[in-house]
């Protein structure tokens, strides 16, 4: 039987005292947060103006290509 990892292993390898389960459920917990806070900074980042992106140093351009990427990307 194969098993699909989709957590790297130092996400779920049992610590010493530590449920399994636990520790599993706290990384997808985790995960979720990142992704959510990725979704939401992108959104804000969608909306700044051309004037703060200069101030950053960044083009319209590279703002979109940033924000059509899915959340779960980095």
């Amino acid at each position: 039987m194969q098993v699909l990892n989709i957590l790297p292993k130092s996400y779920i390898a049992p610590r010493q005292g530590i449920n399994p389960f636990k520790a599993l459920l706290a990384s997808c917990i985790g995960l979720l947060y990142i992704w959510h806070e990725r979704a939401k900074n992108r959104k804000l980042f969608a909306d700044l103006d051309k004037m703060l992106l200069q101030d950053i140093g960044i083009n319209a351009v590279t703002r979109d290509k940033e924000c059509a990427k899915p959340f779960w990307k980095a």
